[in-house]
């Protein structure tokens, strides 16, 4: 059964339900048909929603597709749920051909990079550009939330759960943003409305929980990711509390075709700090020969 909607005023409610691989999912789609789609895949804490004001900026030159992975935002919630970076990849491969979409370029984001890096390595076809946002797949730099770093340590885990309450949630997110002040109060309640309904704050820790699981796909990402053969674009809020620079600079090196690109005054959160500019730097990218 699919969540609960939550209404947030925006372009994500225009969304609809598919089912794909027997999921429930929330697929968000605007913009003119027949070229190559944009694809944005979002991370954790967050759902489609984070791209809302990318895909209303970039949705009248581009077919603009954001959904919500199974256990987040809008889609199914179920109790047993695969939560590993290839379930996501695997899920993301059907989607495309559920939706008739033979190659695609991707926009990735935090915990949903690793699949679409992994839909990059494995299914190159699948990909003709690639876009990395603030995400990573190396363990130094690494800066995780305290709330994702108690679930990598199964003593405290159980204790620590019942702590993370809206409050948290609103301190870990504003945390992430470098210019918080641009964070409405309303859009910050649809993040946590989205985050939490439905036992999702359940989902969003077990997903932190089974990162150690998902060694075997990283290691995959990391020893093909120079084999991927299109372009990509390695944009990051330079600002980012949990992914500094260093991470953004390794992944410019380990892509063979590459250009990295650093926001300043923007945090991991960037979709939020810089809307306007992260899609103009997409479109800009995606308009080169």
């Amino acid at each position: 059964m699919a969540a609960r909607r939550v209404a947030t005023g925006s372009l994500y409610d225009q969304g609809e339900t598919l089912r794909v691989n027997g999921l429930d999912t929330w697929v968000v789609r605007a913009g003119p048909r027949g070229g190559t789609p944009v694809v944005f895949l979002h991370g954790v804490p967050t759902s489609a929603y984070v791209y809302r004001e990318v895909v209303r900026a970039m949705h009248e030159e581009h077919d603009c597709v954001a959904f919500d992975w199974p256990g987040f935002g809008s889609s199914e919630k179920p109790k047993r749920l695969d939560l590993s970076h290839r379930a996501r990849m695997e899920h993301l491969l059907a989607l495309l051909d559920a939706m008739g979409l033979p190659k695609v370029h991707l926009v990735v984001h935090d915990i949903g990079g690793p699949a679409g890096l992994l839909l990059a390595v494995e299914h190159p076809e699948r990909v003709e550009r690639l876009v990395v946002l603030n995400t990573t797949v190396y363990k130094s730099h690494y800066r995780p939330p305290l709330p994702a770093l108690a679930q990598l340590v199964p003593i405290v885990r159980d204790i620590t759960r019942p702590l993370f309450q809206k409050p948290t949630f609103e301190f870990f997110f504003k945390h992430g943003c470098a210019r918080p002040e641009r964070l409405r109060a309303d859009v910050l309640e649809n993040h946590w409305r989205l985050a939490s309904g439905d036992g999702g704050i359940r989902v969003i820790f077990d997903t932190w929980a089974q990162i150690p699981e998902g060694a075997p796909s990283i290691e995959r990402i990391r020893r093909d990711m120079g084999r991927f053969p299109g372009p990509s674009l390695v944009l990051f809020g330079a600002d980012d509390p949990y992914l500094p620079p260093p991470n953004a600079e390794r992944f410019a090196k380990a892509l063979p075709n590459a250009e990295l690109q650093l926001l300043p005054n923007a945090g991991h959160f960037v979709q939020e700090d810089a809307p306007e500019e992260v899609a103009d730097r997409i479109m800009a990218f995606l308009a080169k020969a």
